[in-house]
């Protein structure tokens, strides 16, 4: 978890270096053997290079379990869930009651129990693969791809894939190359999500409805 509080709240740590804090303390492989090392000088909660380093299961265990609600949220990412539009996906909300019923929701569809009705499709569209992978060996790795594209367009939306295709960042001009790419991004997210989204409930005021997740979350109330 990164600290954006005043210095004399932090735990103990070594002392860092201006600019490039205690880089230089860590090695290139197994960095985690000198976070324990720093353990017997530090104790089991320790702060270093702006880090909040839990040294021990007990300390884990009554951060993040026992006081889940105060320290389980996500680091926010600009250009991801801002610039991109991703910010409200289950991965990048922050937790909370919003992400709780998002996460129950996926439960409710995902569980062990609820993806035996999805079997049917799954053995399908592994006949798909088997058939594209026979006869054209070559492009392996795209039938992979398109394989889970389809079991996840499939399975969330009713419909079928064809095709595999490939703070201070707020504030810099719009010229600049990577937000024209996350502004081309959030527009294809936006397309991948709201298009789907669309056929469903298209289909469901034609009351065509099908056994996919967006009908039983609609069904459902969420």
């Amino acid at each position: 978890r990164t600290w954006r509080v005043s210095p004399n709240v932090f735990p103990p740590g070594p002392p860092a270096r201006p600019i490039i804090g205690n880089i230089l303390h860590f090695k290139t492989r197994g960095a985690w053997t000198y976070l324990t090392e720093l353990k017997d000088e530090y104790g089991t909660i320790l702060h270093i290079s702006n880090i909040l380093v839990l040294n021990t299961l007990e300390a884990i265990e009554d951060l993040l379990d026992k006081r889940a609600t105060v320290y389980s949220s996500r680091p926010f990412f600009t250009v991801v869930s801002e610039l991109m539009g991703l910010g409200q996906s289950i991965p990048l909300l922050p937790y909370g009651t919003e992400w709780r019923e998002l996460r129950k929701m996926a439960h409710a569809a995902l569980s062990t129990s609820a993806t035996q009705k999805y079997h049917t499709t799954q053995e399908d569209l592994s006949a798909l693969l088997n058939v594209a992978l026979l006869n054209d060996p070559a492009n392996f790795f795209s039938h992979i791809r398109l394989a889970a594209g389809r079991i996840v367009f499939a399975i969330t939306y009713g419909l079928s894939a064809n095709t595999t295709d490939r703070e201070a960042l707020k504030r810099c001009p719009s010229w600049v190359p990577f937000q024209r790419e996350a502004a081309y991004g959030k527009m294809m997210i936006e397309t991948l999500v709201s298009a789907p989204f669309d056929h469903v409930k298209r289909s469901m005021a034609r009351r065509k409805t099908f056994g996919c997740f967006r009908v039983y979350t609609q069904l459902n109330g969420f």
